[in-house]
């Protein structure tokens, strides 16, 4: 979940070749019987949302002054829970969900797009992500469905076993155009939607690993209208606050995904206004469940991933994305880059003494030589119970 500190810095943790050796016990979960969609389903974009291709400034200065004007807000600027609290297997975990609800409904009220996320299950039912409003019904309301999780979880913040956790997933988009109806974030054969599924499939969590999670996740293909330019425009306009009220961020690496100028972006804003202390990382070979080395990632990419001199934990830099190597599909999304980076310059990042534990560099947002701890934690905790799992098969 990577909503803040547990047992500590991660340090080295164990390598790759270590998977092999399967956990003592296989975590058993209840069966997943709850159908959200039917429970929480999006709501439409309200008209004046819909502008078609008309003047936007007018509306999108408005949400952006909202923005700036949110951070200095009782609901982003207070204290966070404390989370080293959180991480005994007994912990009491009941007023995480009103936590988050709060600022989501902070967020709802600001008159930009309302939060919308997509649910693991839905994701594998579908095998694909879902485009909004298109594919609306299979796209939750985010404040409906936590004051839904709030009603139904027990004393401890439990619902069939699981935690509430609320995802950013950050990604290259595998087929960019210029046309917005040819666009699409994932490959054909859906390797995205496979490897979030498996992500909320286990319920695993690399800073909580004695508690499983319910992984509902914000994915712009899904959380920002992909048809109307004004509403589309708007949402994107709101991603700090989006990424904000997450609790981690996921990012899915491939060879790309450092030089995009968005990717750039959202680590920026990852880290400076998410409670996490680090970034997780899948990549293509996550749903099969083979671990990359923290070494290799580095050898392969080393402008991207170095190691820590003191834990030997993977960090990742943050490089500008107004860059001349920052790759932009659409040349006007420049100014709305530039703005949002203005703001993440201006803010002291959340929860910084934290993330200076994780190995983050602690520079300000000094672009040459800012690095955000990566967690691959959660990949080998995957690793090891889905070895796990295919071991007793195999003995019973």
């Amino acid at each position: 979940m990577g909503c803040g500190a547990s047992k500590g810095p991660p340090g080295k943790s164990t390598p790759a070749e270590e998977v092999a050796k399967p956990p003592a016990e296989v975590p058993s979960l209840p069966p997943y019987n709850i159908d959200w969609t039917t429970i929480a389903p999006g709501h439409p974009d309200p008209p004046e949302h819909l502008g078609g291709d008309g003047d936007i400034t007018a509306a999108v200065d408005k949400v952006m002054q909202s923005v700036f004007d949110a951070f200095s807000s009782p609901e982003f600027s207070g204290p966070l829970p404390p989370f080293n609290l959180l991480a005994p297997a007994d912990a009491d975990w009941s007023k995480c969900a009103p936590w988050v609800l709060s600022r989501v409904k902070y967020v709802n009220s600001l008159g930009g797009p309302r939060m919308r996320v997509v649910h693991f299950k839905t994701l594998q039912t579908l095998g694909s992500i879902p485009r909004w409003p298109e594919d609306s019904a299979n796209i939750l309301d985010l404040e409906d469905m936590i004051t839904s999780w709030i009603e139904r979880q027990d004393a401890k913040g439990n619902l069939l076993g699981r935690k509430l956790c609320v995802t950013m997933f950050s990604h290259r988009w595998s087929r960019p155009d210029r046309d917005p109806m040819l666009a699409h974030p994932d490959t054909t054969d859906g390797l995205k939607a496979r490897s979030l599924a498996e992500y909320g499939i286990g319920g695993n969590c690399g800073v909580f690993p004695d508690h499983s999670f319910d992984y509902f996740f914000w994915i712009d293909y899904s959380g920002v209208n992909q048809t109307d330019r004004l509403a589309k425009t708007l949402g994107v306009a709101a991603l700090p606050l989006y990424v904000a009220t997450c609790i981690e961020i996921v990012f899915f690496y491939d060879e790309a995904y450092e030089s995009r100028a968005w990717t750039r972006l959202e680590r920026i804003i990852g880290y400076t206004f998410s409670a996490a202390p680090s970034f997780v990382l899948i990549d293509d070979k996550y749903v099969n469940k083979e671990m990359p080395s923290r070494e290799a990632l580095c050898d392969k990419a080393p402008s991207c991933f170095s190691l820590d001199d003191k834990t030997g934990g993977l960090l990742m830099g943050i490089h500008d994305p107004l860059g001349e190597d920052a790759g932009l599909t659409d040349p006007s999304d420049r100014a709305l880059v530039e703005r949002l980076l203005e703001l993440c310059m201006k803010t002291p990042p959340l929860n910084g003494a934290i993330k200076e534990s994780y190995g983050s560099a602690q520079t300000g947002l000094d672009l040459a030589n800012l690095k955000f701890a990566v967690d691959i934690e959660h990949y080998r905790i995957d690793c090891q119970q889905a070895r796990a799992v295919l071991e007793k098969r195999v003995i019973g």
